[in-house]
């Protein structure tokens, strides 16, 4: 979308279990603050603020002239401008998470403490554009959903995702016997067995796109092979760990390959 739409990389914001609402703005040093004031050396309180994906896409939608007391000494100011912000997984948040940044994202403000509980805001026209992803493992609150456009990431088709996995091993560090030229079949095979452990066995949790990459990339690495996934039986069952996430569904799945490596001689 920020490609799209002609803007910077998103900036992006990693949830994590200990998340809250003020480390989606900005993170303020204390430690660093003590240590000044102990030495006599310290600085502005500004300069003690570091500012996270949200926060920053706050600044850059203003001009630097009108928020000259919320820019550290060191800050690179290249506003104003519209951004985009990627609220990474938000479900691995505590509930309270959601709850808490409710106003905050709907009316585009922070209110800082540390400054004198001053509010940093952006212009209705320079609203930064958010998106949320969310894995499902948790519900999230419904007052929280009530301000979001809702969007379902299908499971892309076996043209689209051949694409997807093209693309990103480009992107991908390969060591040497990794980076030999493999087989125009390779990734259709890889993506036919794929989709059959996907929809022919029954698996507690599916293999997903994110899981398929780690798997080619080690089917890539530990054999020399130009298609390991049909002339290399030991590299193809050794690699499954890296597609397959649980015993049980690890048993289930070398079974079903032995399966359909059968199907397709007949």
């Amino acid at each position: 979308m920020a490609w799209e739409l002609g803007f910077d990389p998103p900036l992006k914001f990693e949830t994590k279990s200990t998340s809250v609402a003020k480390d989606l703005f900005y993170y303020y040093d204390y430690l660093s603050r003590f240590h000044a004031t102990q030495s006599n050396t310290c600085a502005d309180i500004v300069d003690y603020i570091t500012y996270n994906a949200l926060g920053i896409a706050l600044i850059q939608a203003n001009k630097a002239s009108e928020i000259k007391a919320f820019i550290p000494n060191n800050y690179k100011h290249t506003g104003p401008k519209r951004s985009v912000v990627l609220i990474d997984e938000i479900d691995k948040a505590p509930r309270d998470f959601s709850n808490d940044i409710l106003n905050e994202i709907e009316n585009m403000y922070v209110k800082i403490p540390e400054l004198q509980n001053k509010i940093l805001s952006a212009p209705k026209a320079m609203n930064p554009l958010i998106f949320i992803t969310s894995n499902s493992e948790k519900h999230l609150p419904d007052a929280f959903m009530r301000r979001c456009v809702y969007y379902h990431i299908t499971f892309p088709d076996k043209d689209r995702l051949k694409t997807i996995v093209q693309q990103r091993l480009k992107e991908m560090p390969m060591q040497t016997g990794a980076a030999k030229k493999r087989s125009e079949h390779f990734l259709d095979d890889a993506i036919s067995l794929l989709f059959y452990l996907r929809e022919r066995v029954r698996l507690k949790k599916k293999p997903a796109t994110g899981e398929m990459l780690v798997w080619i990339q080690t089917m890539l690495e530990i054999s020399d092979e130009d298609n390991p996934v049909i002339d290399d039986s030991e590299a193809l069952i050794s690699s499954m760990s890296a597609l397959i996430k649980s015993q049980d569904d690890l048993v289930i799945a070398e079974g079903a390959v032995q399966q359909w490596q059968e199907e397709r001689l007949t």
